[in-house]
């Protein structure tokens, strides 16, 4: 070798580098001036050198492996969650007439063999249409569409009409629904439509997990100013395993949940997106057979006056 001749190396030890597919791309190597007999622990330190030159080569190239298939992860994930929101904003606007249509016929109190097929149809449109909306909203979220749009909020009125939604349902169970509004019609700087999201989704899993009993929905300020959200229900109540997976996409506290009560499995993911996208918390106590509830802290800033009187001069 030209070099060695050049500079006058004499003694060589190395051993080969290698790319994460096992090629050899370099060597680590000792030289020196005189002539010598490298020991065996010189072999072994050199090696030992070399595997770890190798692992940092292996980690360098799984780490920009890992990253070029996160981007494509990414952009798969904004591709799907926009093609879904498409899907169903398309499949919304004509399911949206049919239900109408349907809810017009039920109202005529038809008798006999066609009754009973318009009500079949209108319960299962309205299902078609819950599942629709769900996906919709999910979607929305899922791709970061959603936006804030802050006003003086009567969350008191708000939650009666969530509930008043549910009522002839509960009634029909024989539950007890009420709504304990401690806020003393105070204004709070909210998302109205946000909110009202979180609450039918909450109450409206109440009202539909509970045969026997009561659910409620509270409204308080706790000791740090914050908004406190509860809904209470004597329901079949959530296992203990399912705590730490109730608010993931697509899923049920159980699989014969999922049969016997249907649904997406996004509602509790919808809620827990909303929360967070209104910066505040959500918590479960919950035990099976007991019941559960359901605790949405929101840091809302209380209206003044002045921003009464903007918003009503927007408006």
């Amino acid at each position: 070798m030209e070099s060695v001749r050049h500079f006058g190396f004499r003694s060589y030890i190395g051993v080969p580098i290698h790319s994460n597919t096992g090629a050899v791309i370099g060597s680590l190597c000792c030289l020196r001036m005189e002539p010598c007999e490298w020991d065996a622990d010189s072999i072994e330190t050199l090696t030992k050198l070399a595997e770890a030159v190798d692992g940092i080569l292996l980690a360098r190239a799984a780490s920009l492996e890992q990253e070029a298939t996160n981007k494509k992860l990414k952009k798969l994930l904004e591709s799907r969650s926009s093609f879904t929101a498409h899907l169903s904003h398309e499949i919304r606007t004509p399911l949206t007439g049919l239900v109408g249509s349907i809810r017009l016929l039920n109202s005529m109190n038809l008798e006999g063999k066609p009754g009973e097929l318009v009500q079949v149809l209108n319960r299962s449109s309205t299902n078609l249409l819950n599942i629709v909306n769900d996906t919709l909203d999910f979607a929305k979220l899922d791709a970061g569409h959603f936006k804030i749009h802050e006003e003086p909020c009567d969350l008191g009125e708000l939650a009666r009409e969530v509930v008043d939604s549910h009522r002839i349902v509960a009634e029909e169970k024989g539950l007890r629904v009420e709504v304990q509004d401690r806020l003393g019609g105070e204004l709070f700087i909210a998302d109205r439509r946000a909110l009202g999201s979180i609450l039918q989704n909450l109450f409206g899993n109440a009202v539909k997990f509970t045969h026997q009993g009561s659910a409620s929905l509270s409204l308080s300020v706790n000791h740090i100013g914050a908004v406190e959200i509860e809904v209470t229900d004597t329901g079949i109540g959530i296992s203990e395993e399912a705590h730490g997976t109730i608010f993931d996409e697509f899923q049920q506290a159980s699989a014969r949940i999922a049969r016997k009560y249907g649904g997406t499995g996004l509602g509790m993911a919808i809620v827990k997106k909303l929360v967070e996208a209104l910066e505040g918390e959500i918590h479960l106590k919950s035990e099976i057979n007991k019941g559960s509830t359901f605790t949405v802290t929101l840091p809302l800033e209380q209206a003044t006056k002045e921003t009464q009187k903007t918003e009503a001069r927007r408006q």
